[in-house]
């Protein structure tokens, strides 16, 4: 009997513990998330095409392509993804993610909080986020033991505005020129953007086909933590099958790769299931 009970009690102090670790988490996550909303910009604003022109000509053509004249500037979105995600480049084996984004074009924000199933019922809780122009990188397994912990890094917060640069895309206003966001030509195909947000700066080349979209995105510097280091490599971002949302024209699925010793490392296949703009 009394061992019952000790088991009985171990038991019940042990889901506290699961409890507790999910309601820390969750209201960490949604807090940070809140705030990508409560901070942005809502002022309404119309996407004026005709002020484009002196745009490199690919970039002319994709914005006359995903946008209409007049159409509403994106302030904040929502996203909700669904995809694949490998964590090893020696292993074929991709697990199942699900993942939400929050977004802000003003200040420049995101928060993406994704599910990566290892198993039915068992799954690693990952938590990337750029907010007050900082980045914070936490993974968790079941929220109670800590993967990954990393913040306010040169490296981490460079890297996580390379990703909102990249990921804007799928809010297209974001990529309109301005003071912080700046367009180059590099060939008849390809424009460098480079953004800049408090102390970071960086730019990604796009590439675009002859209709106008964007098909991929690439750098050949960004940082990736290895064994405690943080290592540039060449990364690259492909987009495929564009669709209309709310009236922009967006990319619906896409597949994120590091290049390692020039060959491609996929580690992350994704598909749009849900968006929502302001």
């Amino acid at each position: 009997m009394f061992v019952f009970k000790t088991v009985v009690i171990i038991s019940i102090l042990l889901i506290l513990v699961f409890i507790s670790s999910q309601f820390s988490w969750l209201n960490y996550t949604s807090t940070t998330s809140k705030d990508v909303f409560t901070k942005a910009d809502t002022k309404k604003k119309l996407v004026e095409l005709e002020k484009l022109k002196d745009l490199p000509e690919p970039v002319l053509k994709y914005f006359n392509l995903v946008l209409k004249n007049k159409c509403d500037v994106i302030n904040t979105a929502y996203i909700s993804q669904e995809g694949k995600f490998k964590m090893d480049e020696n292993s074929d084996k991709f697990f199942n993610t699900e993942a939400q984004q929050f977004f802000s074009n003003k200040p420049r924000a995101f928060t993406w909080h994704a599910k990566i199933y290892i198993d039915p019922g068992i799954y690693i809780n990952v938590f990337d986020s750029y907010v007050d122009s900082r980045a914070a990188l936490k993974a968790k397994f079941l929220s109670l033991y800590t993967l990954v912990d990393e913040k306010d890094k040169k490296e981490l917060n460079e890297g996580a505005l390379q990703r909102y640069l990249a990921e804007a895309l799928w809010y297209p206003t974001a990529l309109l020129p301005c003071e912080s966001l700046k367009w180059s030509a590099i060939d008849s195909n390809t424009a460098l953007a480079t953004i800049s947000d408090a102390d970071t700066n960086t730019s990604l080349e796009f590439r675009f086909n002859d209709k106008g979209e964007i098909t991929s995105i690439y750098t050949p510097k960004r940082y990736r933590e290895k064994d405690g280091t943080y290592i540039a490599t060449p990364w690259l971002c492909e987009v495929s099958n564009y669709i209309d949302k709310d009236g922009y024209l967006i990319p619906e699925k896409g597949k994120v790769s590091w290049i390692l010793d020039k060959n491609k490392f996929t580690y992350y296949e994704l598909k749009i299931k849900d968006v929502k703009y302001n």
